[in-house]
């Protein structure tokens, strides 16, 4: 798993070198397989304003470009046929670099010089491929420095996640754990949408079949929204993360994940036949056509998202083609599920897919997430796609665990480590964690476990959380 490193301060104070930290995590177990400098190259880039363009005199193919740069005007020449008078676009000022460690001079081309070089997100690091010159979007002004002011330098860590720890598998975990070692207040996103007073159920209706298989199911609903490019804020992070951006709908439901270690998916409400959501064990060669595009013929061990008429998604592996968010897409559904994490984990080999939702429901997810992933998604398409929410989530289903309470004493930790452990230190650990700690008196604990912590079930795995913590 990729973390960007400005990301987690979003949720947690560091002040320390990234080696440092890398090094920390790994002593508590959250092992550090690289860091990459990502952007590092990357030097005098700028925003630019379009005072004009037109064709070069000498040339079919190169356009001119008259820039404000702030402080000076400019002229730079371009193939690229999609900037227009008014456009604010990046700029690679004379001895500046781009993406690969590429320098940018001034050149002379058909008796013209362009001093300097407009680029594509690609020649930022913010995408894989690029359709001619990034335009910036609004809140830029000329002569801003875009390497600050974007984010395009970074270090990004990469984690190997072991099993037992599926609350790692997302920033918010990860910077939980840098919370804990560091003795660093810790902090949750903030939430301020608004719901508009629809029922959800007027409009979209869950009933769950086989609560074995999906035990809990949300759903919440957007009007009016515009499917269109994320903000360049969230591109940043997603592909940083290894996350390929498609558009702010399907961008939101993956930042969420990423972040919160919860998938959620999003679907065309006026493809959910019949306003229903079924969640069903597939019939006997019942077909779907994923995502990809590949038709899967399927047994009745795979759980099936379905409206009136049929299936719309795998459940926790893949959506469905014929439900998906598209440019014109007005109104969306966006699912928030627990799904049984071993029918995940089998339906994912047997059809030979992994995705990033696959790989995070067959470990285990918080089932509480799911309401609060919801509400951070509606909090983000609200801000980038507009529109809004109608009111009350749709839940079905009930909660697979709930926090656990487990009896802890001094003495008992002291006789499995076999040293003093200050009773003030067992507290601060706990705490640090996130954990309830209620005192009983005579060094015993009453400790509480949130449900994103389902490795913590006996004292001897509070024995280990605390061993852990006082050897970083």
């Amino acid at each position: 798993m990729q973390v960007p490193l400005k990301w987690l301060r979003d949720y947690v104070d560091i002040d320390m070198d990234v080696n440092e930290l890398a090094d920390l995590l790994t002593m508590t177990g959250t092992k550090e397989e690289g860091i990459s400098k990502v952007g590092a190259e990357l030097k005098d880039i700028v925003a630019g304003y379009v005072i004009d363009t037109y064709k070069h005199p000498n040339s079919n193919k190169l356009s001119v470009v008259e820039l404000d740069l702030g402080t000076k005007k400019s002229v730079v020449l371009t193939a690229a046929t999609n900037v227009r008078k008014g456009d604010t676009v990046p700029v690679v000022l004379p001895g500046g670099v781009i993406l690969g460690g590429t320098e940018i001079g001034t050149a002379c081309m058909g008796g013209m010089n362009s001093e300097g070089m407009l680029c594509s997100s690609k020649e930022l690091g913010i995408a894989p491929d690029a359709d001619g010159i990034l335009i910036l979007p609004e809140g830029f002004e000329p002569g801003d420095d875009l390497i600050q002011k974007l984010g395009l330098k970074d270090d990004v860590i990469e984690f190997e996640i072991t099993p037992n720890r599926p609350d790692c598998l997302c920033v918010i975990g990860i910077a939980r754990e840098i919370a804990a070692i560091t003795k660093s207040p810790f902090k949750m996103p903030d939430l301020s949408f608004e719901e508009i007073g629809e029922a959800i159920s007027d409009k979209a209706q869950v009933r769950i079949l086989d609560e074995d298989l999906c035990i809990r199911y949300g759903a919440r609903m957007f009007k009016d929204v515009t499917v269109k490019e994320s903000p360049l804020w969230m591109q940043i992070r997603l592909y940083q993360s290894g996350v390929r951006p498609i558009n702010n709908v399907v961008d939101i439901t993956n930042y969420v994940m990423l972040e919160c270690n919860q998938p959620l998916h999003a679907f065309d409400a006026r493809k959910i036949g019949g306003k229903k959501i079924i969640v069903r064990q597939a019939s006997e060669g019942e077909k779907i056509q994923t995502l990809d595009e590949k038709i899967h013929t399927l047994s009745t061990d795979v759980t099936l998202i379905c409206d009136a008429s049929g299936p719309v998604a795998m459940a926790g592996v893949m959506g469905g083609l014929n439900s998906e968010v598209e440019n014109d897409t007005v109104d969306v559904v966006i699912e928030a599920a627990y799904f049984n994490p071993g029918n995940i984990r089998s339906t994912s080999r047997k059809y030979s897919i992994s995705t990033d939702s696959s790989y995070r429901f067959a470990r285990d997810v918080d089932p509480n997430g799911t309401l609060e992933a919801g509400r951070r998604a509606a909090d983000l398409i609200v801000e980038t796609a507009g529109g809004e929410i109608v009111e009350t989530a749709c839940l079905a289903g009930s909660m697979p665990r709930s926090d656990r309470k487990i009896k802890i004493s001094r003495k008992f930790i002291e006789d499995s480590i076999g040293f003093e452990a200050p009773a003030e230190e067992i507290e601060k650990v706990f705490l640090g964690l996130g954990f309830g700690v209620e005192s009983e008196g005579d060094g015993q604990w009453l400790v509480t476990v949130p449900t994103f912590r389902s490795d913590v079930d006996r004292p001897v795995d509070l024995v280990e959380e605390y061993i852990r913590m006082i050897g970083s």
